[in-house]
């Protein structure tokens, strides 16, 4: 496995031709068996299909610091923002607005809101103080209320988590030195009640994957 992911780093930091180098490393996630990622992918997609300009529908990854998702969305023709409290991983192609900041500090005001959010794995480390953020024991249910604020009435958030049997219990563990909670679908309904409607849940390759509609 190290060599894949060794590849997967390098695809991932190449600098250029964003959408084929995230299309292609997740060929090589769906190959190896042993990542989520793909099947992620795979549920958030068919609901991002490609548009036209014109239609000027609004999407942002959440947590996107380290993804080559925001690539993928661009070229499906929406206009694409990213945000996280790291840096992009890379000098970002033009067209794709990166905003560096902590989710509760969002400049909603200044940039307006969503039609789509999308937040792939991120819920669960969040309060973790793994990538620097201040410990929080309920920083998944802050990030879905300031998530909630970025997203219109009606707007559609996108969510995947791991379950509580893939981190191996039921609140916080390390997993190939990631430290993340697991969910169950009464978990993730907890947290989201209050400003969203779950419409679809499935299970797929360990992770919890979502589609939730702003009240």
């Amino acid at each position: 496995m190290l060599w894949q992911e060794h590849l997967c780093n390098y695809i991932r930091r190449f600098g250029y031709c964003g959408a084929f180098r995230f299309r292609l490393l997740n060929f090589f996630y769906r190959l190896s068996q042993e990542h989520s990622r793909d099947a992620e992918y795979d549920f958030i997609l068919p609901y991002l299909a490609a548009v036209k300009n014109k239609y000027k529908i609004r999407v942002i990854d959440v947590g996107a610091s380290h993804s080559l998702f925001v690539y993928e969305l661009l070229s499906r023709g929406y206009i694409t923002y990213g945000t996280d409290q790291r840096p992009y991983q890379e000098r970002i192609r033009k067209g794709i607005k990166y905003i560096q900041c902590d989710i509760d500090k969002f400049p909603i005001g200044d940039i307006g809101r969503f039609d789509f959010v999308t937040c792939v794995s991120v819920i669960e480390h969040v309060g973790m103080s793994e990538y620097g953020d201040p410990l929080d024991i309920d920083g998944d249910s802050h990030m879905i209320k300031a998530i909630a604020e970025m997203l219109k009435k009606g707007g559609i958030l996108l969510l995947t988590c791991p379950v509580k049997e893939w981190t191996g219990r039921g609140v916080i563990f390390t997993k190939n030195k990631t430290i993340c909670r697991g969910y169950s679908y009464l978990d993730i309904e907890k947290i989201t009640k209050e400003y969203f409607v779950i419409v679809r849940h499935e299970v797929r390759r360990g992770q919890n994957c979502l589609a939730l509609v702003r009240k």
